[in-house]
């Protein structure tokens, strides 16, 4: 049963010192073959002491009764604090309603103190149990109201059996007034409060019953067994009466703020019931951090969620941080549509922040598409580095450089692209026909090994061209045949119109060479004739078929790198070149690769383990 607390002090000597304390700190009730009362006695500053010299001193006004002494039997921990047990079992069932004063007291050194007195009784612990004591929650529990009632009955039937105090017989707290049982157990671990009296005063007309105040539910209205609605309490119609609440549970909204329009499957209601574990947030051009409780500045959701057990509106802000690769620039995103199946969503480039002061400029490939003028207004480029030179990602709409300063060419373009332009870089895709062609400023071209082909009259007219990076793609016999007019095979050297290819040997070249790095790529193509080709197309490292470079007199450096063959003829006839540099990655260098070349001086890796014939003796 459940213990009421009572008093509990410390007391002080005149000079200071703590003296031997003894207080009631409860009282309680057992529950037997007989009715004890449990009294917890709380001693203080009595060192050395033992049950024995703690106990009550009961006085009995009622009855006659002898004052006795009874001492404590056990101890137990309440609270973490360990009190003295004192069991008084000197009642019988008429004498319920009979007071019990007791008086604790510890013994040490000879000497009882004593404290504070306490008047209890049974019926003082029913009338607080049956919630009839003003300030005091009587119990929930229907079995011990029961119980309560039917001995408070009994002990006033003993009363009227023996002739005992039959003027103040142990059920007048139940016979004068109707007791109300509120049945609430279907709202299991719900919080609530019940502003409901326990019992009513015979004669006292229509009490008004109030709705109970439960968290997270409607409360509807009270109803008897028999499942009648109860409004109002008659107190003329004397009898005890168990009511039962109907109620329906209250389902509160959950608000998603700052989505930045992106879908959100997220449930937007809720109950008290319930724990939230909102989901992440995807968007293509931000990093979702997480959800902010009620205020876009309010603590994270954690991993636990929002625990079941409150109520009301909930407010989730997205909290987003835009990606590196998005900074600076003006883009639209359309999250609704993904561009393939992978779900990668349709993303344009429109413009450059502070476009009038950016010298150096590099566009992610998360752009997959960009739109004709994007880089208009862009003036002062020093260095551009894209993802693809086209519209778009795809491998079918390459364009030239002018589309991104809004011309077909870059002819046309020639007064928006800027002459401050000297480094152009290009990370991946199609490299288009005349993609580079007439940028006559632009000193360095660097195309990385995931460019995929590069198309006709690519460098066109690159006057000013010193460094050239490219993977080593190989063109076809029948593009470079169709690209000639005469109908011939030309080189590839001609097929992309590098400066200072020539038809002939004997023609002169005199204006600007440049440095050529191979960083990969490498295609076998097969050809008959020598040892060191491939036959019967068998792919074998990554080289390919020959005279690549035949006859390009504007190359006057090589450094090649991430290929395992250098292919027959690469650049035989360059009459400018003079310095080679080979990486280790190469294994072979195929015959003639270097004839009729000017080299000076060329570096060749251990890893080389084959030449062909015509090789560097056949240099100029």
């Amino acid at each position: 049963m459940p213990r009421m607390l009572f008093a509990f002090c410390l007391a002080l000597s005149a000079d200071g010192e703590t003296t031997p304390t003894a207080e009631i700190f409860a009282c309680n009730l057992e529950f037997g073959n007989q009715v004890y009362i449990l009294y917890a006695v709380d001693v203080s500053n009595a060192p050395g002491i033992t049950m024995e010299n703690v106990g009550l001193k009961i006085e009995r006004a009622d009855g006659g009764k002898v004052p006795v002494n009874i001492v404590a039997t056990e101890k137990e921990t309440i609270a973490g604090k360990e009190y003295y047990v004192v069991i008084y079992k000197d009642l019988v069932a008429k004498e319920m309603g009979d007071i019990v004063t007791a008086t604790p007291y510890v013994e040490v050194g000879g000497v009882k103190y004593e404290g504070a007195p306490k008047d209890y009784s049974i019926c003082t612990y029913a009338a607080r149990m049956l919630g009839l004591v003003d300030g005091v929650t009587g119990t929930d529990d229907e079995n011990l109201i029961k119980m309560l009632r039917d001995m408070l009955r009994y002990g006033a039937s003993a009363q009227i059996k023996f002739n005992y105090k039959t003027d103040a017989l142990a059920s007048a707290m139940l016979d004068n007034r109707i007791n109300v049982t509120y049945n609430c157990k279907e709202l299991l671990d719900a919080q609530y409060t019940n502003p409901n009296a326990s019992s009513f005063s015979l004669a006292e007309g229509s009490v008004k019953l109030q709705p109970l105040i439960i968290k997270g539910y409607i409360f509807r209205y009270w109803r008897d067994e028999m499942g009648d609605a109860v409004l109002n309490i008659d107190t003329l119609k004397p009898g005890d009466i168990t009511l039962y609440p109907v109620f329906e549970i209250e389902r509160y909204p959950i608000i998603y703020k700052n989505t930045k329009g992106v879908q959100n499957s997220n449930v937007d209601i809720y109950d008290v019931r319930d724990a939230i574990y909102p989901l992440p947030l995807e968007k293509y051009d931000y990093v979702f951090n997480g959800w902010r409780l009620n205020s876009p500045y309010g603590d994270f959701v954690g991993e636990d969620g929002i625990p079941a057990g409150i109520t009301g509106t909930i407010v989730l802000y997205a909290d987003w941080t835009l990606k590196p690769e998005f900074e600076g620039f003006y883009y639209v995103v359309d999250e609704n549509y993904n561009i393939d199946n992978k779900g990668t969503k349709f993303c344009m480039l429109m413009g450059v922040e502070n476009w009038n002061s950016v010298t150096n400029l590099t566009i992610s490939s998360v752009f997959n598409h960009i739109k004709e003028g994007a880089l208009a207004n862009c003036r002062s480029l020093n260095e551009l580095t894209l993802p693809y030179l086209a519209s778009d990602n795809t491998v079918t709409r390459n364009t030239n450089l002018g589309y991104l300063f809004g011309y077909a060419s870059n002819a046309e373009a020639e007064g928006a692209i800027p002459t401050s332009l000297r480094k152009l870089t290009v990370n991946g895709g199609v490299i288009g026909d005349y993609a580079f062609a007439n940028l006559k400023n632009v000193a360095e071209i660097v195309l990385s090994p995931e460019v995929t082909s590069i198309g006709h009259k690519a460098f066109s007219n690159c006057a000013n061209l010193e460094d050239l990076t490219m993977p080593l793609l190989y063109v076809n016999h029948s593009t470079r045949r169709a690209a000639d007019e005469h109908g011939y095979v030309i080189t590839q050297a001609e097929y992309y119109d590098l400066p200072g290819w020539v038809d002939r040997e004997a023609d002169s070249y005199d204006g600007k060479t440049f440095k050529l790095h191979i960083n990969g790529g490498g295609i076998l193509h097969a050809a008959a004739g020598d040892a060191n080709w491939e036959k019967d197309g068998a792919t074998i490292g990554n080289g390919f078929g020959g005279n690549l470079f035949e006859l390009c007199k504007g190359i006057s450096e090589v450094t090649i790198d991430n290929i395992t063959v250098i292919p027959q003829f690469t650049f035989a006839k360059c009459s400018n070149l003079k310095k080679v540099t080979i990486g280790d990655t190469v294994q072979n260098i195929m015959s003639g690769a270097f004839w009729r070349t000017a080299i000076e001086e060329i570096v060749i890796p251990d890893t080389v383990k084959e030449m062909g014939v015509c090789r560097l003796s056949d240099a100029y």
